[in-house]
């Protein structure tokens, strides 16, 4: 085989690798995020007091013009999300328009209005990056052997 037809499969494998990859990177960081999310959820990634959402991480995927990919993660709903981010402040918990409002607390049912004290954020998301990117380059790196290994 000569210097260009060598050079031309080796093109054509990495180019082929490329979407591969970055589905590999992706995919090492969504886990780890969704492992501290089920930690901090107590398992099953729901947040029972904020309408039972079920919290989850969306992947995106988008070229940019010089060829790189590039990779966006989001929590989702981003409301429950930056709630067991961040926390909360100390605030009321009013009553619906035209009824009283229903809280369940422990074992038994309180109507509204209720000062409810705050929450302390877990770092969900925030802490959980760079180990995510640390999992993402792994992966790659991981991939990109295999890739450039196997000529």
């Amino acid at each position: 085989m000569t210097v260009s037809g060598r050079l031309g499969a080796a093109e054509r494998a990495v180019g082929g690798a490329d979407a591969a990859v970055v589905a590999k990177a992706a995919a090492a960081a969504r886990r780890e995020f969704v492992r501290q999310i089920r930690s901090d959820t107590g398992g099953d990634s729901r947040m029972r007091n904020v309408g039972n959402a079920r919290l989850s991480v969306r992947t995106e995927r988008n070229r940019e013009t010089g060829g790189s990919t590039v990779i966006t993660l989001s929590g989702s709903p981003k409301g429950p999300m930056s709630m067991l981010d961040k926390g909360t402040k100390p605030h009321v918990i009013g009553r619906a328009a035209g009824r009283r409002k229903r809280l369940a607390i422990g074992t038994g049912v309180v109507f509204g209005p209720v000062v409810h004290p705050g929450a302390r954020g877990k770092r969900t998301w925030s802490g959980t990056k760079p180990r995510a990117l640390v999992a993402a380059r792994k992966a790659a790196e991981i991939e990109w052997t295999k890739v450039l290994g196997s000529g």
